[in-house]
């Protein structure tokens, strides 16, 4: 970024250095793609051959299952060579690993949202039972209410009875004679 390529390219292979000695061959893989891309920027073809073989190389030999970034890189330094056939099946298997890469992207966020519709029905079917429940509470608070006022009118009905044949026996059988 500094346009400083000197101390760019020595870092790149300090970077790589350190990378194979500790056998950290993911970031060595990525290095290799970095140095790659500069050397195609700068139109060097023997070295943006030699280090995308070596990205590619790397990556295979980790079982990666990205291999579009190295298949491109061999596609854009062989076009730099002019050998057709070899870019062309470069290009042609960057194409078909970048085609893999996103049907699996594609398929993983199909997945995302059957998981996240299948979550949101989870979420509704709660949310019915909820006020099923809900709507069982009061049904059972209002029978319970109308139970209660009508034990009340039954006892202040009885109570009423009461209280007029009590008034009726009193008038029909007056205790007091004047």
């Amino acid at each position: 970024k500094k346009q400083n390529q000197n101390l760019a390219i020595q870092y790149f292979h300090k970077a790589i250095n350190a990378d194979v000695k500790l056998k950290n061959f993911a970031n060595a893989s990525i290095t290799y793609s970095d140095l790659t891309s500069y050397y195609l920027s700068e139109n060097q073809k023997d070295s943006s051959l030699y280090y995308a073989k070596k990205a590619l190389a790397t990556s295979m030999a980790m079982g990666s299952k990205d291999l579009a970034q190295g298949y491109e890189h061999l596609y854009q330094s062989y076009k730099l060579y002019g050998n057709t056939d070899s870019a062309y099946k470069y290009q042609g298997l960057a194409l078909t690993a970048k085609d893999s890469i996103y049907k699996a992207t594609v398929k993983s966020l199909a997945d995302f949202q059957k998981l996240s519709f299948n979550a949101q029905v989870q979420v509704q079917e709660v949310e019915k039972e909820k006020a099923a429940i809900q709507t069982k509470i009061r049904t059972y608070v209002l029978l319970a209410a109308i139970g209660v006022l009508m034990l009340l009118a039954g006892i202040f009905y009885r109570n009423n009875r009461q209280k007029q044949k009590a008034n009726l026996s009193r008038i029909r059988n007056p205790q007091w004679k004047l």
